[in-house]
């Protein structure tokens, strides 16, 4: 495991998510946390082979590297936000934070409604179910 993966796996365990979400990790699958509808907070799935597809072509450009996804549907577009570690390991410390309950975590929030809509940046996630659901 290099450092980038072993910071992804650090995020997740702080982020405590499932034993089964870090052990598919560990093995290079990532979860996705989705959000059906407003009654669930979020259920946990494998990547479909269209989001193991964007997620690859993702790390080839970028160098990031994604440990997790969630998926949420928005006025804006389907999202699927790959939470990242980025290559660079100075900037750490500013890509993941905790207050409260909720994680302020860096997120590459790829709209697959609109690719026009899609933004690096900060974002809001609470854990929920065993994943992760984002709120801001």
């Amino acid at each position: 495991m290099n450092n980038k993966e072993k910071e992804g796996l650090k995020r997740l365990n702080k982020l405590e998510v499932l034993d089964e979400v870090k052990e598919n990790y560990k093995e290079g699958r990532i979860a996705v946390s989705e959000r059906l509808n407003k009654i669930f907070n979020a259920v946990l799935r494998d990547t479909t082979e269209e989001e193991k597809k964007i997620i690859e072509d993702y790390e080839k450009r970028s160098g990031n590297k994604v440990y997790h996804a969630i998926k949420t549907y928005t006025e804006f577009g389907e999202i699927l936000d790959l939470l990242i570690v980025s290559n660079y390991e100075e900037d750490w410390e500013y890509e993941f934070d905790e207050e409260d309950e909720n994680y302020y975590v860096m997120s590459m929030a790829m709209n697959l409604t609109n690719e026009d809509f899609s933004e690096m940046g900060s974002i809001v996630v609470r854990k929920a179910m065993g994943g992760l659901e984002r709120i801001g």
